[in-house]
């Protein structure tokens, strides 16, 4: 009996040490197309994420949330991405992918699988209102509400998307020039489309710096 617990748990070792190995000597590009060709991926909810991908999730892609998280046993994360940003909210953002521990996995020329975007420069400041395609107007208190709001929107019928509108007023967050934490009062789509042209050009600016 001995001799077959102690046969099971090396086996166990060598599987674990064999994980390890393989994620240790392959590079993202092929962990990233490992992950994506694996047949038997497992659907997880975003609390199963390691918490350094959770992180990242919450403090970088602010204009995001997790609409899909699979696990690719041994190799790492695909987690499908949707956005809540003004003009995308419900759409397709792109894939992100993290290994076993957390990392996320950068392609070598950028990434293919994930749409071009420009990082948010602003936030918004809640509660907003939104208004529905069936004319109902919501309250989010906070992004954690408009994330779920959307995800639950989208579940049921892919084109509510395009009916989901932000009620003006609204106020955002974002540094000005001097590094100052300000706050603007955006009244109409014109507003928040001069601030998104701004960014992209704050963006091209600091690149070239």
């Amino acid at each position: 009996m001995k001799n077959q617990i102690s046969f099971l748990f090396t086996s166990i070792l060598i599987l674990f040490l064999s994980s390890c190995e393989v994620e240790n000597t392959m590079t993202d590009d092929e962990l990233i197309d490992a992950i994506i060709n694996y047949e038997e991926k497992v659907t997880v909810s975003e609390s199963e994420l390691p918490f350094q991908a959770q992180t990242l999730i919450s403090n970088e892609l602010t204009d995001d949330y997790v609409d899909l998280a699979k696990l690719a046993p041994g190799l790492g994360f695909q987690v499908e991405m949707r956005s809540i940003a003004v003009f995308e909210m419900g759409l397709k953002s792109g894939d992100v992918f993290f290994d076993v521990n957390g990392r996320k996995l950068e392609r070598a020329k950028g990434d293919k699988d994930r749409k071009k975007r420009i990082k948010p420069c602003f936030k918004l400041k809640y509660p907003v209102s939104l208004e529905l395609s069936d004319g109902k107007i919501v309250e989010v208190k906070d992004r954690k509400e408009h994330c779920e709001l959307i995800k639950n929107l989208v579940s049921k019928d892919k084109s509510s998307r395009k009916e989901i509108k932000i009620i003006y007023p609204v106020t955002v967050i974002f540094y000005d020039s001097n590094k100052n934490l300000v706050e603007k009062i955006m009244e109409d789509d014109d507003d928040f489309k001069a601030l998104k042209e701004s960014c992209v050009k704050n963006n091209s600016s600091n690149k070239r710096d």
